[in-house]
């Protein structure tokens, strides 16, 4: 959902239809569609989530996942999984949900992943290029987790144009059917100048507004405290969650 422009020290939302003024209280209950289950039911965690008081619900990718059921990792964008809804079309299943959230008073945001897809899954196939291992220049980094066999990462480096421009049209014809907004996932693999001309792209559409931050609150209820991950510890922190963009904060000394 957000990330660093490296052109301007702040960090973006991307988000489509999303009145800029509601922003300084925006609240998202976040739901996993596999534990809500069919959309025959969804309606009554809609219900609820807007009784508590949020304004948004960012619910995990809807996609046909990959054999394994890895919701965030897709077999076919433009399939529903069917744990879901046994409409086929996705964007079809984004309208109805759309629908579901609006007669609650709720925003939708949508989960998407950019970085992987499933090995042999239908967006792998027909896009072999886009989505590949290369033993010759795919290099371990042993800090960070490695995708297992079943998923392919996409190769931003050989093929950035034309996934810039698939991920544009895909985010716009979601937004079209009624997303709200975006999360935007696996960003630890994706270049700063792809997200920057995906953004560009789709303020371009008009079907999108690029709300900028510098600070951002995360409040979690009653909650006193909250575990967060924090370079690979996890310590508990008081709420509410306060970040901010400090450009030039941080000093980097390197050898000459």
């Amino acid at each position: 959902m957000n990330r660093l422009n490296p052109s301007s020290s702040r960090q973006y939302v991307a988000a489509s239809r999303l009145d800029a003024r509601s922003h300084a209280a925006l609240s998202i209950y976040y739901l996993h569609p596999l534990l809500a289950g069919p959309l025959a039911g969804w309606k009554e965690h809609l219900s609820r989530a807007r009784a508590l008081g949020f304004s948004h619900v960012c619910v995990g990718p809807v996609f046909a996942p990959a054999p394994s059921g890895d919701i965030f990792l897709t077999d076919d964008f433009e399939r529903t999984n069917p744990a879901i809804s046994e409409e086929h079309d996705a964007d079809a299943t984004v309208r109805h949900l759309a629908q579901l959230c609006r007669e609650t008073g709720l925003h939708l945001v949508l989960d998407l992943v950019l970085d992987r897809v499933a090995a042999e899954g239908a967006m792998a196939r027909s896009a072999p290029n886009w989505f590949c291992r290369d033993g010759s220049s795919d290099v371990v980094d042993p800090r960070e987790m490695q995708l297992g066999p079943e998923a392919l990462p996409a190769r931003f480096a050989e093929r950035e144009h034309e996934l810039t421009a698939w991920w544009t049209d895909r985010a716009v014809r979601l937004a079209q059917a009624g997303a709200d907004g975006f999360r935007l996932l696996g960003l630890e693999h994706v270049p700063p100048r792809f997200l920057k001309s995906l953004i560009g792209r789709a303020r371009q559409s008009g079907d999108f507004t690029i709300v900028p931050a510098t600070e951002l609150w995360i409040g979690v209820g009653k909650r006193r405290h909250l575990r967060v991950a924090i370079d690979g510890e996890v310590r508990l922190i008081h709420t509410p969650l306060h970040y901010r963009i400090r450009p030039r904060a941080l000093r980097v000394v390197v050898p000459v």
